[in-house]
């Protein structure tokens, strides 16, 4: 499989998650898609963060820090 090909199939999984948001907090989706995507992540040797909303636990983000390599840099 070439890395198009690769890619085409990753935006494919990726955009059928059904994340609507519904607004004040409600939504559907995020966080499964959310741990997908950390999955994914992790899965390249990441170690990401899921972080959930206390008051709406279906809202996610994942977190990553990826360390530069000039010490130097801000």
């Amino acid at each position: 499989m070439t890395m198009d090909a690769d890619v085409v199939r990753l935006l494919q999984h990726l955009i059928r998650f059904d994340t609507t948001n519904f607004g004040h907090g409600r939504s559907h989706g995020e966080a499964a898609c959310a741990q997908w995507i950390a999955g994914l992540l992790v899965g390249c040797g990441y170690e990401p963060l899921v972080l959930h909303r206390p008051d709406a636990p279906e809202r996610a983000s994942v977190v990553l820090r990826v360390p530069g390599s000039d010490a130097t840099l801000p």
